[in-house]
């Protein structure tokens, strides 16, 4: 309980308001946290409060984790973790393990994924920037029985970029069931 631990909750109202389209942009609204994507060699760099990690090196303890739903993500990888199908993101800037289990003393990322709700909505949202860039969401919620509904989330992005002919494609889709 005197444990120092700070948290930082972005909803999915504000990750959609911000255009907030992946877990660097999470870290520019984010005081303390810093993460940097690298190539495949390099993995996902991340920092709370300057402890980090190296995603690429399994053997070295990690101070700060990244989790999915409450689960460790498999560190040794790299990951471009989106966040169209994102509920919220929070970031616990301290020690984790009294929250999560086994964690660092730096902090952990945890990003919630939408679930099914018992109401039908459907919903569209399209994105237009500089460089060509070009986003659709959409999501589909359908109610299935009295107890039950499926949830379709799919996106579909692409961009330039000033650096000619580098560019960026991205496809996404996340289906759900619950009961």
């Amino acid at each position: 309980l005197k444990v120092p631990v700070t948290e930082t909750v972005l909803t999915a109202i504000q990750i959609e308001r911000k255009g907030i389209s992946n877990l660097v942009d999470v870290s520019r609204m984010t005081v303390g946290l810093k993460i940097g994507t690298g190539s495949v060699e390099t993995g996902s760099l991340v920092s709370i409060r300057g402890f980090g990690t190296n995603a690429t090196d399994p053997g070295v303890d990690q101070s700060v984790s990244l989790n999915l739903d409450g689960l460790q993500l498999t560190q040794g990888m790299s990951y471009s973790v989106g966040t169209f199908d994102m509920q919220q993101v929070e970031v616990l800037k301290g020690p984790s393990a009294l929250l999560f289990g086994r964690g660092g003393s730096g902090g952990l990322v945890n990003q919630t994924t939408k679930t099914p709700t018992l109401q039908t909505h459907k919903e569209v949202s399209v994105t237009l920037g500089s460089n060509r860039q070009k986003r659709a969401v959409g999501d589909l919620n359908l109610r299935t029985g009295d107890d039950s509904a499926v949830r379709l989330i799919a996106l579909k992005e692409s961009s330039g970029n000033y650096r000619y002919p580098q560019g960026m494609e991205k496809t996404g889709l996340a289906p759900s069931f619950w009961t």
